[in-house]
Order: C-alpha cells, then structure tokens, then sequence
C-alpha cells in the first residue's frame, strides 16, 4: 500500500513535534488533531488513565463536540471503561 503524499507529510510532521517532547496536553491534541486529518471521522478524542486505570489524568479531543466537557470515567462504566477491560478500539 502507497501512502498519499499529504498524509506521509502529516505523519512527519506529528513524529518531528512528538519528538521535541512536548507537554503531554500538547501531545494528546496533536494527536488527535492529526486523526480528525487522516481519517474519515468527525470526532477523535484520547484520554489517558493512572497506572491503576481508574482516574483519567489528562484527556483531548478535535471535531465535533469538542467544546463539550469530557465525558467522567468510572472503571465498569461505559465505552471508554469497555476499551479499558477489553483492550480494543
């Protein structure tokens, strides 16, 4: 499979700025920034739990519905509770 040039330079450019170190809030919206990109979708988000998986500690979002407050996290609870049992997107 051949990767557009567009999406090769987006992919660059993501690794270039991920590789300066920048803060981890930083670094969660420009991925998400370059999902909403590279993919048909209208919403990207991630969040990024503690080592126990039970509290959110920093979270993004781009596209629709991003000026909404994150949705909580409750371990059983829930989509993003489902991915963390599971392991799947």
């Amino acid at each position: 499979m051949v990767m557009e040039e567009p999406t090769l330079e987006r992919l660059l450019a993501i690794t270039r700025r991920l590789a300066e170190h920048p803060p981890l809030e930083e670094a969660l919206q420009l991925l998400t920034d370059t999902a909403i990109g590279l993919v048909p979708a209208r919403h990207a988000s991630v969040r990024l739990l503690d080592d126990l998986g039970s509290e959110v500690i920093s979270y993004a979002c781009t596209g629709a519905w991003s000026d909404a407050p994150a949705w909580p996290f409750r371990p059983g609870e829930g989509i993003t509770a489902w991915v963390c049992d599971t392991g799947r997107a």
